[in-house]
């Protein structure tokens, strides 16, 4: 991985190595917010089109 060759600052490489794992968890959270937020949009506006 090029985090330690010079293409990102140490400190921030050394900080994103340290906490990959949480990274990753906080992806899928984020991801799963987003889905869950569009599958609430969705089933609102089919809601409109079933009431009119």
């Amino acid at each position: 991985m090029g985090l330690n060759r010079g293409l990102v600052p140490t400190g921030f490489a050394n900080l994103t190595i340290a906490n990959f794992p949480l990274l990753v968890v906080g992806a899928f959270g984020l991801g799963g917010l987003l889905a869950a937020a569009a599958a609430l949009k969705i089933r609102s506006e089919q809601s409109k089109l079933v009431a009119t």
